[in-house]
């Protein structure tokens, strides 16, 4: 027997072991006083549909997790999204798994005679018709769930045509739509979202949502030749900015019933083009053409002196969808760990900041920072479509030999280019979100939080930074190292 070579975050790939509900949580630190609220996740909670093991991350069912905080405790809650997603052993369409054509056939024909749809939420988080949902890329669908007990409370039916049509009113199929779980909030407070439109011409379709509504409001299409994996855009004052790369999908392939991300190909040489949209109008104002790049993450966009600002976290092409493939043989050659059933991710995003002038011009770029990144975040519920001076991220340290997972928190000023980091050997982080002290100004006039696991422990736990100087303010721990989860949410008490 030789011995297996496995990472120190295998065990954040491993599945989770029940539900669980603990009052309080071994807590390093103390809490500021002024914070009390919720923090959600959502992530796989396994990796498996009964025997049959999932090829990607992004497949594994949803799995809910809620930190509340209050009078300096941390309460713990964690719950299965859907207890029907794969764990009854029951095939779903699934990003990198596929589904068997009689199965795809029964769930059509479940729909069709009026069965609630499928959703896996396993990705983010938004505020729909005044309830708090889980939400996907693989459906259309928010999940709502109880903010206390996480019980799933059904998917959500739009009042809408677009289940059937496209955003101009043409009949169409919608059950299987590519589209983003990465909802826009915007000025006014609507939510502003796309979905895919495949068949003979493909095309994005825009609609909106207003506050408090369960009626998608159709907007605008943009035609294209070939769909793009598009996972997060921006909206500012007036525009909607939406990058196209040439991570492409073959529509053939995706018909005759593989799964959607094993449909997806590189296209050497295509450019990445990068559209503005009136926001108001759905009508298409002018598109850029970049060199060939691949975003999973956008950070922000606004305008300013005739201008658009885009930032991104920039991969040199598509290769990061791949590294999270938990099947080996579906990964790219090379890595480490190339025999284990684990995410492996060598192919580094770094930030950048496009400029898009308004007055006819080609689009630049230049570099915010040297660090690695991914899910970037900001004083979004602020600053979002506006003028910003401070992002953080998760990424992978470059020093390290332990960086093939998440592993270090970063700050970077945007007006003075300043880089501070948070790490700690051995331990793995997700994505920062930033909760403001009330009634304050500042960008950083708070605290970040972030689920993190400590692997030589073999325990998860929420770290505390303060978001200024990215200092450990505290530390929840629980007793056992849980799945890594994708994005979260903080609600205020």
């Amino acid at each position: 027997m030789h011995d297996v070579k496995l990472p120190g975050y295998a065990c954040g790939f491993e599945p989770a072991q029940g539900e669980f509900a603990f009052e309080r949580l071994e807590l390093r630190g103390r809490l500021p006083a002024w914070l009390r609220g919720s923090f959600y996740k959502t992530g796989p909670g396994s990796f498996a549909a009964g025997d049959t093991l999932l090829a990607h991350q992004f497949d594994g069912p949803a799995y809910l997790q809620r930190f509340a905080m209050a009078n300096g405790e941390v309460n713990y809650r964690s719950r299965w999204l859907a207890p029907a997603t794969g764990r009854d052993g029951k095939r779903y369409p699934s990003f990198g798994t596929a589904v068997p054509l009689a199965r795809r056939q029964e769930i059509e024909a479940e729909v069709e005679a009026g069965a609630a749809p499928h959703v896996n939420a396993n990705v983010a988080f938004a505020q729909v018709g005044g309830e708090l949902c889980a939400v996907t890329d693989g459906s259309q669908f928010p999940l709502r769930f109880d903010p206390e007990s996480l019980a799933a409370r059904g998917p959500i039916r739009f009042e809408d045509t677009l289940s059937r049509a496209t955003c101009d009113g043409e009949p169409a199929p919608g059950l299987r739509r590519a589209t983003t779980a990465h909802y826009q909030v915007e000025p006014e407070g609507s939510l502003l979202n796309y979905f895919v439109q495949f068949g003979p011409k493909p095309s994005y379709n825009f609609f909106r949502i207003a506050p408090g509504s369960t009626r998608r409001e159709p907007l605008g299409i943009l035609p294209t030749d070939m769909p793009s994996l598009v996972h997060a855009f921006n909206v500012t004052e007036r525009y909607i900015v939406f990058p196209e790369f040439p991570l492409v999908c073959d529509q053939r392939r995706l018909a005759a019933g593989e799964a959607y991300g094993r449909t997806l190909d590189w296209r050497e040489g295509r450019a990445t083009k990068i559209h503005l949209i009136d926001r108001h109008t759905g009508a298409r104002e002018r598109s850029f053409e970049v060199e060939p790049m691949y975003v999973m993450h956008t950070a922000n966009a606004y305008e300013r002196d005739g201008e658009v600002v885009f930032d991104v976290a920039a991969y040199a092409d598509g290769t990061h969808v791949r590294e999270l493939y938990l099947d080996p043989s579906l990964r790219p050659p090379g890595g480490a760990f190339a025999g284990q059933r684990v995410a492996e991710l060598r192919n580094h995003a770094r930030m950048r900041r496009y400029r898009l002038p308004l007055d006819g011009g080609p689009a630049s770029w230049q570099p915010l920072s040297p660090v690695t990144a991914e899910f970037p975040t900001f004083d979004c519920e602020r600053r979002n479509g506006r003028d910003y001076g401070v992002l953080y991220c998760s990424g992978l340290r470059d020093d390290s030999p332990d960086s093939r997972y998440y592993n270090q928190i970063a700050r970077i000023d945007l007006v003075s280019g300043e880089t501070c980091s948070w790490w700690r050997e051995g331990h793995y982080v997700g994505e920062p979100i930033f909760v403001r002290r009330p009634g304050s100004t500042g960008e950083s006039d708070g605290v970040l939080l972030a689920s993190a696991l400590d692997a030589p422990a073999r325990r998860s736990y929420l770290l505390m930074l303060d978001a200024a100087t990215l200092g450990e303010v505290a530390s929840a721990s629980l007793p056992f190292a849980m799945p890594f989860s994708f994005h979260g949410a903080f609600l205020a008490s």
